[in-house]
């Protein structure tokens, strides 16, 4: 083992211009031959815009605010992404210090953040952010590519399952103005094409080695090639899903809507970096491809968007205030029946994935990150992890292993570590909780403990403190250097310990409705936030073989029940 970490850290030491997992972990994404949808892509959902309530002008307006985004960061004028420990009032969010630090040297720009605000704000990581646009993944026999380009005006627009190429900024970036936008948007809208008997989208959604096998079919023929290379050149794609209206209002409405937002088997390309769907009441959410990156770099283009979006007023006369000064650009296919038997196959096998996929919404308006209960030793995140912990407890009566996602883009490259939510501490509180010979104080101080435990455990995740990513990367350098896997990885008790049974993680931001993700195991994938006034979690699972004993809906049921029950014993206090 030694041998094997002496190598690691030489590596590491040797490669300063980035991380040590960097480079294996975006290869285990790219080797996996999965589909991309419910497996990898997880999805963004925006706030309403009370003022851009029909999804083209809600469409301008994103893809305008987009474009005034990227030019920012393609300028370096983006503000650096900064995780702050002061609170609001602290001086290192003063906007002096902020000025400060820009005059520092570039080199030493982090470490004078770092110290100089006395370790309250430390710069995070954005090499991410250079493949949010532009950028897609291409499929391979055995392994993908992720292909970068440098800046397109155009993107490219997916209405009635055809794909069409729209140019939206100048040259330099500029977007052109939100009125141009929507009429171009909306001579797509009108024309209104004949959807075609072959949605070339759906190839994106097969396992990658078919894709790769039908793209390379398709690019023998030049106009298919021309039609492969504009998608992969553009800078992003938007879904006009204009026959979808969003309803977050009843429970099962709540369901649909987030489930359209992660899977549907039309009118998408899962391989571009990112995808904007925008359904008929301009409902919005962010689909992403994960091999490039992960969700923090994500939701801040989302919020900055919805902020910029947000922050502009629709004109009076704003759909008839221009004419479309660019004709309608439909992309052009030719494909043999071999591309159309393909294709009805895989519009198959997305769409059983699709029922197989159960889903569940649990909300809770008795409790949020503001409440008094949430502002003592037991704080939100470790509450709702706890939560879970109790809820699996009460329909399986084990303790899994269970994975919260941690950002670790407070380093150079830094992408994920694993949060291990459950522990011996939240073992005893989950098996304490419904035993009648526990007292309320035993409960309680077994409440704390696990807390406590889970806030130390975050901490050290994303201060690099983790062992899972160390363990993949010892793994990933003994078969590299010593073709060998150690003892170790064979261990069944590894396998366990990376089963993930409960996968879960949190984004949130007052921009954001929800978000939510696939199930990635045997058990359920959680996507879940806590506001100032509310709790929600978006639970994913599998039916039947493959798939836990208990659906995603009593396990949403479990969950209300077990936040109600926790809430009361921080009450009885």
């Amino acid at each position: 083992g030694k041998e094997i970490n002496d190598e690691l850290v030489r590596t590491d030491k040797a490669n300063t211009h980035t991380s040590f997992i960097s480079a294996d972990w975006f290869d285990l994404y790219l080797r996996d031959r999965q589909a991309l949808p419910i497996n990898y892509n997880p999805s963004l959902v925006a706030r309403y815009d009370a003022n851009k309530r029909d999804g083209v002008t809600r469409a301008a307006y994103w893809i305008a605010s987009s474009c005034r985004w990227y030019k920012m960061y393609r300028d370096n004028t983006l503000k650096p992404e900064v995780f702050y420990f002061g609170g609001p009032t602290h001086f290192s969010k003063q906007d002096w210090f902020s000025r400060s630090i820009s005059w520092t040297p570039r080199s030493l720009a982090a470490k004078a953040m770092a110290i100089g605000s006395k370790f309250h704000a430390f710069p995070l990581d954005m090499s991410q952010y250079n493949n949010l646009f532009n950028s897609t993944r291409i499929p391979g026999v055995e392994v993908d590519t992720l292909k970068a380009n440098g800046f397109t005006p155009y993107i490219i627009v997916n209405f009635g399952s055809n794909q069409y190429k729209v140019t939206v900024c100048d040259a330099a970036g500029n977007p052109f103005p939100e009125e141009q936008i929507y009429a171009r948007l909306k001579a797509i809208v009108e024309k209104n094409e004949p959807a075609p008997k072959v949605d070339v989208g759906i190839f994106t959604s097969m396992k990658r080695n078919e894709w790769a096998a039908i793209r390379t079919s398709l690019e023998r023929n030049p106009t298919n090639q021309a039609s492969l290379q504009e998608i992969d050149n553009a800078m992003f794609v938007v879904n006009l899903d204009l026959d979808f209206t969003a309803d977050f209002f009843t429970q099962e409405a709540n369901v649909n809507t987030n489930r359209h937002f992660i899977v549907s088997n039309k009118n998408r390309w899962w391989d571009k970096s990112i995808s904007v769907i925008i359904t008929k009441d301009g409902a919005t959410g962010v689909n992403f491809e994960h091999s490039w990156g992960d969700g923090v770099a994500v939701l801040r283009y989302t919020v900055d968007c919805f902020n910029d979006t947000s922050s502009r007023t629709v004109p009076a006369n704003f759909a008839a205030a221009e004419k479309p000064t660019e004709g309608v650009n439909k992309l052009q296919w030719s494909l043999e029946p071999e591309h159309v038997a393909a294709a009805e196959k895989a519009t198959k096998a997305l769409q059983s994935e699709m029922n197989r996929m159960d889903y569940s919404v649990a909300m809770t308006k008795t409790l949020g990150r503001d409440h008094k209960l949430l502002k003592g030793e037991v704080k939100a995140d470790p509450f709702m992890q706890m939560v879970m912990q109790l809820a699996w407890w009460r329909l399986n009566k084990s303790t899994v292993s269970t994975y919260e996602s941690a950002s670790t883009a407070a380093y150079l490259k830094g992408r994920t570590e694993c949060i291990r939510s459950a522990s011996m501490e939240s073992q005893a509180f989950t098996l304490a909780f419904d035993d009648p010979k526990a007292s309320e104080d035993e409960k309680r101080n077994l409440l704390v403990k696990a807390a406590k435990r889970h806030a130390k455990v975050t901490s050290e995740a994303k201060m690099g403190g983790g062992v899972d990513r160390h363990l993949f990367a010892l793994k990933k350098t003994s078969e590299r250097r010593f073709n060998t896997v150690p003892e170790l990885f064979k261990d069944p008790s590894y396998a366990t310990f990376g089963s993930n049974i409960i996968s879960t993680s949190t984004l949130f931001s007052e921009a954001l409705l929800g978000g939510g993700f696939g199930p990635v195991s045997p058990g359920y994938g959680i996507g879940y936030a806590v506001a100032p006034d509310m709790m929600q979690f978006n639970v994913s699972a599998w039916k039947g073989v493959g798939g836990p004993n208990h659906s995603a809906e009593d396990f949403a049921g479990a969950l209300l029940e077990a936040v109600d029950d926790v809430s009361k014993l921080l009450k009885s206090k």
